[in-house]
C-alpha cells in the first residue's frame, strides 16, 4: 500500500511538473503574437471564463440561435482569442490571421482537429466540404506554435505571423492594456503613420455590449495634443442646451484656436495658399478666427443650418465687409449670416430644438435618424453618440435602442 501511495504520489508530481513546463516554458504569451507590422487586432481573453449572456441575447435577437448551443460546447476549448489584421486601414480585411489559445486543452482542441481539416505535411486544410460554409470557398490553414493555434486564408500571411514573433507592436500592446472586455471582446487599432496620427492620435480602442434593451459601442480615440488637447477643456457655462434636438449635432471647446494646427496638418498646400491670402487681407490668422467661437458650434444635419455664437465679432465683420455684404457672405454653396454675436450657415436662422443635457466633460453629442441616410428605415430609428474628454483619449459612446437594431436587422435580411 505505501508503495502505492509512492508511486501515485510520483505521477502526480510529474503531472504538474508537465503542466508547470507547458504552462511556463513551452507555451509562450499571447502578447507575442502581436507582431511589429501588425495594424489591427482584436483581442478577446479568458474567453473560456466569461459570461456568454450578452452574447446569447444578441444571437437570439438577430435570429442565429442555432449558434448558441455550438457556442456552449465549444467555449471551454478556448481560452483567448486574437485576430490580427495587417497592410492599410482601408484593406484590413485581406490580409487577417487569428490566434487561438486553447490552454490547458491544447490535447483535446487537437485531437478534434480531424473533424474539420486534413494533415498535409506541416498545415491543417480545412476540408473542402466546410469551406462554402465557413470560408466562402477559400483554402484555409491552420499551423501549431507552442501551445497555440494559427489560421488564415493565406499561407504568406500566417508564416509572416511566426517569423515576427518576440518583436511586438509596442503601440498595440499599450492599447491592449486598456479597458477589460467582455464577451464581445475589444479591437484595437494602431494609428501611427495614418492620417489619424495628424490629429494626435495614436490609436483606438472599440467595446461593444447588448442588454437586451440596447446595443451600445464605446470608441476611445488615443493620443496626446491635437484633436484630444482641443476637447480637454471644456466651457464652464453650456449657453447652447436649448438647441440640442432630433438631427442636431453639437460641438464644443473652450479654445477652439488649438484646431488650427490640425487643419494646418491636413489642408493640402494649394488650400493654405488660400488661407494666406485671407489672413493678408482680413488681418486675421486662421488661429485667430477660431479663437473668436464662443466654446459652442450646434448644427441640424438634416436642415443644413448652423449656429455659431461668437466672442469678439470685429474680425469677422471685417471678413463679411471684405467678401460680401455687411451681414451676409455666400461662399460657394454656403451662405453666412451675422446677426448680433451669431454667425448663421443657411437659409434660414437655426431655431431652438426640443433641448438637452451636456455633462461637464461632453465635447459632442448627435442624434441622428437613419432615415437621413437611407429612406427604407423608419424616422424612429436613430442613433446617439456622445464624446468625453478623459484624461489621455477622447471616448465616443454610440447606442442603438431595441427599436432602431430591430429596424437595421430587418433591411439586412431583405
Amino acid at each position: 500500500m505505501r508503495r502505492l501511495k509512492i508511486l501515485l504520489l510520483s505521477l502526480l508530481a510529474c503531472l504538474l511538473v508537465l503542466v508547470a513546463g507547458y504552462k511556463y516554458i513551452y507555451h509562450i504569451p499571447g502578447k507575442n503574437f502581436l507582431v511589429k507590422n501588425t495594424r489591427a487586432v482584436y483581442v478577446n481573453e479568458n474567453f473560456n471564463r466569461k459570461s456568454i449572456k450578452p452574447l446569447e441575447e444578441l444571437l437570439l435577437k438577430i435570429g442565429e440561435e442555432s449558434h448558441i448551443e455550438d457556442l456552449k460546447k465549444e467555449k471551454k476549448y478556448i481560452k483567448n482569442i486574437y485576430i490580427l489584421y495587417f497592410g492599410s486601414i482601408q484593406l484590413l480585411d485581406e490580409h487577417r490571421v487569428g490566434v487561438l489559445d486553447p490552454g490547458l486543452m491544447y490535447p483535446i482542441f487537437k485531437s478534434r482537429l480531424g473533424k474539420y481539416f486534413e494533415k498535409s505535411k506541416d498545415y491543417y486544410i480545412l476540408k473542402e466540404k466546410y469551406r462554402e460554409k465557413y470560408s466562402s470557398g477559400k483554402e484555409v490553414f491552420l499551423k501549431g506554435y507552442r501551445g497555440y493555434f494559427l489560421v488564415s486564408d493565406s499561407k504568406e500571411d500566417l508564416e509572416g505571423v511566426l517569423s515576427g514573433v518576440g518583436e511586438s507592436n509596442e503601440n498595440i500592446l499599450a492599447l491592449k492594456k486598456r479597458d477589460k472586455a467582455n464577451i464581445f471582446g475589444k479591437l484595437l487599432l494602431d494609428l501611427t503613420g495614418t492620417k489619424g496620427e495628424l490629429l494626435g492620435l495614436k490609436g483606438s480602442v472599440v467595446t461593444a455590449n447588448y442588454d437586451s434593451q440596447k446595443f451600445y459601442m464605446d470608441n476611445k480615440l488615443v493620443g496626446e495634443g491635437g484633436i484630444v488637447e482641443l476637447f480637454k477643456a471644456q466651457p464652464e457655462e453650456r449657453k447652447m442646451e436649448k438647441y440640442l434636438g432630433k438631427n442636431r449635432i453639437y460641438i464644443s471647446s473652450n479654445d477652439f484656436s488649438k484646431a488650427a494646427k490640425i487643419l494646418a496638418a491636413n489642408i493640402p498646400k494649394e488650400q493654405k495658399v488660400i488661407l494666406d491670402i485671407l489672413e493678408s487681407f482680413s488681418g486675421g490668422s486662421i488661429e485667430d478666427f477660431l479663437g473668436d467661437i464662443d466654446g459652442e458650434i450646434v448644427g441640424d444635419i438634416e436642415k443644413n443650418r448652423w449656429i455659431i455664437p461668437l466672442k469678439e465679432t470685429k474680425r469677422f465683420e471685417k471678413l463679411f465687409m471684405i467678401l460680401g455684404k455687411s451681414k451676409r457672405l455666400k461662399i460657394g454653396n454656403i451662405s453666412l449670416m451675422m446677426e448680433g454675436k451669431n454667425i448663421y450657415q443657411g437659409r434660414e436662422k437655426l431655431s431652438p430644438g426640443t433641448g438637452g443635457t451636456l455633462s461637464k466633460k461632453e465635447f459632442f453629442q448627435g442624434e441622428i435618424s437613419l432615415d437621413l441616410l437611407d429612406r427604407k428605415f423608419s424616422e424612429k430609428s436613430k442613433i446617439s453618440i456622445k464624446g468625453r474628454a478623459e484624461g489621455d483619449y477622447l471616448n465616443l459612446h454610440t447606442e442603438l435602442s431595441e427599436e432602431t437594431l430591430d429596424d437595421i436587422l430587418i433591411k439586412m435580411k431583405k
